[in-house]
């Protein structure tokens, strides 16, 4: 069916999308955007009132010119005191001290000062919270790569050699060459040197030598859980033996 869209009663409000935020003009552009009407206005005025008294160039009155209408002597009237209106308008800007003083562009620029300065101390307080996060991950990232350090896993030989320096060896020491080393000026120099060494290209040998090493590190953490599945079951045994035993009795 046609007919015309429902109107809205006119108490009831429309939800609005989203609020708009208010926009505040400057008091100096405010005071010159006033002016401004008001000159455009002047302006209008005047030329309307400077055409009508241009048709007798012997009269300044437009009453006295005998070609003007009545409807244009009432029109001239209106306009005149338009025009008088807009000046008194103009004049009362131009007096007010409000306008032109400083007081209000200091207040704003203390409030500015102020913003400026809650801003930077929350900047501040920013970037020390990341630095403390990026500290703890950095932390957290060099522990976790301390702990799959190849000598914490192989755990070499550490001996101090005659001149003061340290060597850190994995193999045996007397088959050099598959054997993998680290020297330094201190263990740690020494251990920091096997981890680079362990971690570079190795040969056939000293791959075969880490691989012999896995095996038996392996094969060991294998007895061990062996070990604790036995012991206990003979716990588990144990105490049931001792039920029985007590129920027999």
């Amino acid at each position: 069916m046609g007919g015309k869209k429902p109107q809205p009663a006119a108490d009831m409000k429309l939800p609005d999308d989203k609020p708009e935020a208010v926009q505040i003009l400057h008091r100096d552009l405010s005071t010159s955007n006033q002016i401004g009407m008001l000159l455009s206005v002047s302006n209008s005025m005047a030329q309307f009132l400077t055409a009508l008294t241009a048709r007798d160039p012997d009269s300044s009155i437009p009453g006295d010119n005998k070609d003007l209408t009545p409807d244009w002597e009432e029109g001239y009237v209106a306009a005149e005191n338009t025009l008088i209106a807009a000046c008194e308008r103009i004049d009362s800007i131009i007096a007010d001290d409000k306008r032109w003083g400083l007081e209000f562009q200091t207040r704003l620029e203390k409030l500015f000062e102020k913003n400026t300065e809650i801003a930077r101390s929350v900047a501040e307080k920013q970037k020390a919270l990341l630095d403390e996060t990026t500290a703890k991950e950095k932390a957290v990232r060099e522990a976790a790569e301390a702990s799959l350090a190849p000598h914490l896993h192989f755990r070499p030989v550490l001996f101090a050699m005659g001149d003061g320096t340290w060597v850190a060896y994995l193999g045996d020491p007397s088959d050099l060459s598959s054997g993998i080393l680290g020297n330094g000026n201190s263990p740690a120099g020494a251990l920091k040197s096997f981890d680079a060494a362990f971690n570079g290209a190795l040969n056939e040998d000293q791959m075969r030598l880490v691989e012999q090493i896995k095996n038996e590190h392996e094969k060991l953490d294998s007895g061990r859980t062996d070990t604790i599945e036995e012991t206990g079951d003979g716990k588990e045994n144990s105490q049931g033996d001792g039920g029985d035993s007590g129920s027999k009795q």
